[in-house]
């Protein structure tokens, strides 16, 4: 992948594919779960943990399973789109199991995992921060320039939960 990509906070950089994206998207989602502690002090977290880690599998599986597909069929623009917030939030009556929703579900989850820009202090966080800027930017434009053709060419199949 080669040339350059403007994120949603004026930075310039060279384009990562999607793929690789959803990969950074994925492992700070995952640093962004609740935890024992967390749910010990408001037990209505335990369901909203169980609703980011089935988004969370989804998405494994996408970018374990469809990565190459998603970089042939996709090209990430130039430069970040602008998207309303109510585009990109997701519901809590989302369905997990759906990759182009359980990408805006890992979204949110990233988002707020990203440190405060003005708190960085040494070159290295900022280049980290910037990195995961552009990611999460990227998720936000497969949605939303390519969602329904994602939606479309990936088949989302449901198994019942067992507790």
């Amino acid at each position: 992948m080669s040339g350059t990509y403007i994120d949603s906070e004026g930075n310039q950089a060279e384009t990562m594919s999607y793929a690789a994206a959803l990969e950074i998207l994925h492992g700070l989602a995952k640093g962004n779960l609740p935890d024992e502690h967390d749910i010990a002090r408001d037990p209505a977290l335990a369901t909203e943990q169980a609703w980011q880690v089935q988004a969370l599998d989804t998405l494994e599986d996408l970018v374990v399973n469809l990565h190459e597909e998603i970089d042939d069929a996709f090209v990430p623009a130039a430069e970040h789109g602008e998207w309303t917030v109510e585009a990109m939030t997701p519901d809590r009556g989302d369905d997990p199991s759906n990759p182009v929703l359980a990408i805006r579900i890992a979204v949110s989850m990233a988002s707020n995992a990203l440190p405060d820009p003005a708190s960085l202090v040494t070159d290295e966080q900022v280049e980290e921060y910037r990195s995961n800027r552009q990611a999460v930017d990227l998720a936000e434009d497969l949605v939303g320039f390519h969602g329904e053709q994602l939606q479309a060419a990936v088949r989302t199949v449901r198994f019942p939960t067992f507790n």
